[in-house]
């Protein structure tokens, strides 16, 4: 007899119009969410459609994305168990401290800087952030004299004993406090912090402040080619890669996002 809506899968499909179930089929008891059989973990995990079959884990994430509208998880997944602050599933630093979401995923220090910033209305600390444990009177991590002297922010890092010169500093444009760009038009080249002027205007020598979003004006070390991708988006048209930052060893899709699905890696 022809199959009718509800019926035990004959063919590995289900879901959509056919309305095939999968649980006692021989394809699998889990119907994915590009609606086939399935006992994998992804046919039972993100996207699985409990309607038509068993789940296990339907709010794993199955790209690397979490939070947001999806609500997808981290924890268990194969991109890191942590969900950062712009939504990406992973395990550095980045990741995992400063901003990350532990409704969606493992965090470990939630308060370390993540941006150079420190103290103020976010209450950033920066010992043993990647900028310096020291954080200066303006709200900039570092371990310079000017950040961990006069006026260092002790609750929000370590200070040292105050010092004093006998003559100012000349001017010369370069950052003295990690900041740059901006209306102060502070450039990081020469500076003691890394010659790349990020996106959010902070000089250093990572991945994240030399690659996607390099200030060049105010930089000398910005990555020009094959950059870095710091939040997902990847291809020709956007003009990055997933390789050598947070998304390395991951797939570009056809779509422009970086992700180690099927849908990243083989199709497009």
């Amino acid at each position: 007899s022809t199959p009718v809506p509800g019926s035990i899968s004959p063919d590995g499909s289900c879901g959509g119009s056919n309305g095939f179930i999968c649980k006692g089929s021989s394809y699998g008891d889990c119907c994915s969410s590009s609606g086939f059989c399935g006992s994998s973990s992804a046919h039972c995990t993100a996207g699985c459609q409990i309607a038509f079959g068993d789940c296990t884990n339907p709010s794993l994430s199955p790209d690397g994305t979490c939070g947001g509208n999806n609500k997808y998880q981290c924890k268990g997944s194969s991109f890191g168990d942590c969900c950062s602050a712009s939504g990406y599933c992973g395990s550095t630093t980045g990741h995992c401290t400063a901003g990350c979401q532990s409704a969606f995923g493992t965090c470990t220090s939630t308060d370390l800087s993540p941006d150079g910033t420190c103290g103020g209305s976010k209450g950033y600390k920066c010992k043993g952030s990647t900028f310096g444990d020291c954080c200066s009177s303006a709200g900039y991590c570092g371990s310079t004299n000017a950040h961990c002297s006069a006026d260092c922010q002790s609750n929000f890092g370590t200070c040292l004993a105050v010092t004093t010169t006998s003559q100012a500093p000349t001017p010369t444009g370069i950052s003295t406090d990690g900041s740059c760009g901006g209306s102060a038009g502070l450039k990081c080249q020469g500076s003691s912090f890394g010659n790349c002027c990020s996106a959010n205007g902070y000089c250093g020598s990572t991945v994240s402040h030399c690659a996607q979003g390099c200030q060049n004006a105010f930089s000398s070390g910005c990555i020009t080619s094959n950059i870095p991708s710091l939040d997902g988006a990847c291809g020709a048209g956007k003009g990055f890669t997933c390789a050598g930052g947070p998304f390395d060893k991951q797939c570009c899709s056809s779509s422009g996002f970086c992700g180690t699905t099927d849908n990243h890696c083989k199709n497009g």
